[in-house]
């Protein structure tokens, strides 16, 4: 621990001292993850904004593959290139991450596992934005850990083709156009991504695809998006160890339907959107007949935002309805009902100090009526920004963790909702030639739900296991214009987290399985003939589980309209896990070529 404190110390003091910037760099980014836009430089929360650089020119071929470079958050994988990928942030489970495509919740009713089945290629994004800390006085249900919010692009005048392929079978064929007039943007796009497989039991065949199109009317806009996701994977012993031989066949399709329209001082924009999980799911595909399961989910959401610039500062509202059915082979057939209002005021006194105050009212017809508010201040001084944040959050179990039962796994329909509130203070630097940041949070969390079990012999169970506290620390520090002939840009961040219940009498499948250390150094740079590298370098350690190292790397050599290059990751080709008896992939090359047409 005080090799990577001190470490993380030296890295922030250090870029402070660096050089003296002319203005913000982080002014003209604006963060969207929040009820009121505020740029980055402002908001009085821990943000982490992963940017078209971070996407395209890190070695990750997925969306899902580039979360896991992120300041605080631990992306636990059962398979590479976006398989399955499950997102939890600052320790929480990752049943407790709040998932939205532009602003429009995605999470999954049936299971979190499949709340990353977001028909999303590299080339659909913009940037990422994740909120870190509880954000239920916003988001409602969900947003324990904090909020992961993809941003898409919007529309242009292009034609992009990307093909790459690689080893153990790796194929991907991804292509996107875009076309723009005066008053409209369409874009659509498609992906295929497959591989035999890097060991026994982990071939997969995936496919995205995407469109969105917007209009500008006189005075208000409508934008529409559409996704549907296919995914056919081995997923041995994904679930349970007992069982090596599983399969899984998932299809995600979501559609959405907006309208924005403002006047001087006010804003609405209602949505309405739709989502469809189904899944089938085989426990031992040698004798496929003997169990499985075949699930479909159906989400249906209407969401009423409204905001008001007044004296007293910007006030927002909302007004959110959802309906959830499931449809099971297994589970059965169950549905709840949601309905949510939200209410918050951001105000900014004599230009230097910041309130944010949000609440969010909710009624679920299992658990009756909830309110559950949350608090942030920030005060500006010159570079630095000094913040604190209050936020309470909750989850409510998913149709899994209450109905599910199979020889490996039982469900639990007794199980309470749960709660929790972070507690955080932190500073900030930023300017035109490096950001910084660093903080202390604690969560304290009532009714936390696991899966647990006694030894490995024993089937896992869900239970509320009682209350956890966990505390971190974090720190981060990147490095835009370095005077040096041949680098770029150097990001560097560090991650602690202990929590109260270490030595728990059970074995715990997610919430205690937390990540104690996490260290990462990037760094972007040119070589000789113009070659583009970017090096990305971690060490990770999960409580109670032995330190490891990963070393990641993309070269690129850009011609005209085409670009070639190869990624790699796990260089150093070393054996860990993200899940108990999952083994990762070693060291895996990719070679690709891009062509871009105006």
């Amino acid at each position: 621990m005080k090799f990577y404190s001190t470490l993380c110390i030296i890295l922030f003091w250090s870029g402070v001292q660096a050089q003296t910037p002319q203005f913000y760099a982080d002014d003209s980014v604006m963060v969207t993850a929040q009820r009121f836009p505020v740029s980055l430089a402002e908001i009085s929360r821990s943000v982490v904004i992963l940017d078209s650089l971070d996407l395209h020119a890190s070695p990750a071929s997925s969306f899902q593959d580039a979360l896991g470079y992120a300041l605080g958050l631990d992306l636990q994988r059962r398979g590479p290139f976006g398989v399955q990928a499950e997102a939890s942030i600052r320790g929480a489970s990752f049943e407790g991450t709040k998932i939205l495509v532009d602003g429009i919740s995605l999470n999954d009713a049936q299971t979190a596992h499949h709340n990353l089945n977001i028909p999303l290629a590299l080339a659909d994004i913009e940037r990422i934005e994740i909120l870190r800390g509880g954000n239920s006085g916003v988001h409602g249900a969900d947003a324990v850990g904090g909020v992961i919010n993809i941003i898409t692009k919007t529309a242009g005048k292009t034609f992009a083709l990307d093909m790459s392929g690689g080893q153990f079978g790796f194929m991907n064929t991804a292509a996107r156009m875009s076309k723009s007039g005066d008053n409209w943007q369409h874009s659509i796009s498609f992906e295929n991504r497959r591989s035999d497989g890097y060991m026994p039991n982990s071939a997969f065949d995936m496919l995205n695809l995407f469109y969105k199109s917007s209009v500008e009317f006189k005075r208000s806009s409508a934008q529409f998006m559409a996704g549907f996701n296919d995914k056919q994977f081995d997923a041995g012993a994904f679930y349970s160890s007992l069982f090596p031989n599983e399969w899984e066949h998932t299809k995600t399709a979501f559609l959405s339907a907006s309208w924005n329209r403002a006047g001087r001082a006010w804003k609405f924009s209602p949505v309405l959107s739709y989502r469809r999980h189904f899944d089938d799911f085989i426990l031992d595909n040698n004798r496929p007949d003997w169990y499985r399961n075949i699930h479909t989910t159906h989400s249906f959401a209407v969401s009423a935002p409204m905001q008001w610039r007044t004296t007293i500062g910007n006030i927002a509202a909302a007004m959110n309805l959802k309906q959830d059915w499931l449809a099971s082979k297994s589970l059965g057939e169950h549905q709840r009902q949601y309905l949510g209002f939200s209410l918050g005021l951001h105000k900014v006194l004599w230009g230097r100090l910041d309130v944010s105050f949000a609440a969010f009212s909710s009624y679920y017809s299992d658990w009756g009526w909830q309110t559950w508010p949350g608090i942030d201040v920030g005060y500006r001084m010159g570079r630095f920004k000094l913040f604190v944040s209050s936020q309470s959050a909750f989850r409510i179990p998913s149709f899994t963790e209450l109905y599910y039962q199979s020889p490996g796994n039982i469900g639990n329909p007794n199980l309470r909702y749960e709660e929790s509130r972070t507690d955080e203070a932190g500073m900030k630097f930023n300017s035109m030639a490096m950001s910084a940041s660093i903080g202390l949070f604690r969560r304290s969390g009532a009714n936390v739900i696991d899966w647990v079990r006694g030894d490995d012999d024993d089937p896992w169970r869900v239970e509320n296991i009682g209350t956890v506290r966990a505390t971190g620390f974090e720190a981060q520090a990147s490095f835009y214009q370095l005077q040096s002939r041949w680098i770029d840009r150097i990001t560097a961040h560090y991650s602690y987290i202990s929590a109260d219940r270490n030595n728990a009498p059970f074995q715990s499948k997610y919430a205690l399985r937390y990540l104690r250390h996490s260290l990462q150094l990037g760094f972007v740079h040119t070589l000789p003939l113009d070659l583009q590298a970017r090096w990305m370098f971690q060490i990770r350690q999960r409580i109670h589980e032995s330190r490891y190292a990963l070393l990641g790397c993309r070269l690129s050599k850009t011609h005209g309209l085409w670009q070639f290059y190869i990624k790699a990751t796990n260089l150093l080709d070393v054996r860990y896990h993200d899940f108990i008896d999952v083994p990762m992939p070693g060291r895996w090359l990719v070679i690709g070529l891009k062509r871009v047409w105006d």
